[in-house]
């Protein structure tokens, strides 16, 4: 199901994009984990942007786990002239393996609470598979940043409705039980954009920046928006991993 919906996005992308593909990365695609079907609970963790995504001969060089069967796929033009470009980035999303090959990346307080919520999640023998999407699917290639901010604003609109639509379609298909969004409160006008009835609610006794439960009628599932993990951790002493803990508790009885 996955791969058909990316083969849709990808077939709109030379008319909807054009000669702008040439500034992007190529796209973030997820593979869902084998334990998937089967988990009790269904968790997607939604972050922002990966800064930097590709899947070519340097990556083999700097990453010796990789093996590679495609060719190089450095931008999203590459991704859009290449007819195996789905099942090229599907495969580097699998071996990627939510960074578990890459030691100092690891330990980052994003994967670091990617691990906590499965952990969280397992503690009375459940069982959970967990998986990455981002709210940005193409960074950009630019001096000034990976973010959509370094582009013009007619190039970033371009890039923004050639996306929306492709993170709901991954929800339906993905059917999960919760979605976590760490995004932070900058990405909520791109997830207005994704989910036209949008409304936040704060949860918890927390702030609505901090901690907001997402309404929307696309969602089957319970889901909620926090902070970025780097930003948590940085705040331990009043967040922290607490805003997730409340969340997952609104959600499902432990």
């Amino acid at each position: 199901m996955l791969s058909k919906i990316y083969e849709q996005w990808r077939s709109r992308a030379a008319s909807e994009v054009g000669e702008i593909a040439e500034a992007f990365f190529p796209p973030l695609l997820l593979r869902q984990p084998n334990d998937w079907a089967g988990a009790l609970h269904k968790v997607v963790y939604v972050g922002q942007e990966t800064l930097g995504w590709t899947w070519s001969a340097r990556e083999t060089t700097k990453h010796s786990y990789i093996t590679r069967n495609y060719e190089d796929i450095e931008t999203l033009q590459d991704f859009i002239n290449y007819d195996r470009g789905v099942e090229a980035l599907i495969d580097g999303y699998r071996q990627f393996d939510f960074s578990s090959h890459q030691p100092i990346n690891h330990r980052s307080p994003f994967w670091t609470y990617f691990r906590k919520i499965r952990s969280a999640m397992e503690r009375n023998g459940d069982s959970v598979s967990i998986l990455l999407i981002n709210i940005i699917r193409c960074d950009v290639i630019s001096e000034d940043g990976f973010t959509l901010w370094s582009l013009p604003e007619a190039d970033r609109n371009r890039y923004l409705q050639w996306q929306k639509g492709l993170l709901k379609a991954e929800l339906a298909a993905l059917q999960p039980t919760l979605v976590l969004f760490v995004s932070g409160p900058y990405y909520d006008d791109f997830l207005r954009s994704e989910f036209d009835d949008l409304a936040f609610e704060p949860l918890g006794g927390f702030g609505p920046r901090q901690l907001s439960k997402l309404n929307t009628a696309a969602l089957a599932a319970p889901a909620y928006r926090t902070y970025h993990p780097g930003y948590l951790n940085r705040r331990s002493r009043t967040l922290g991993f607490s805003p997730l803990e409340a969340a997952m508790a609104d959600a499902v009885e432990f």
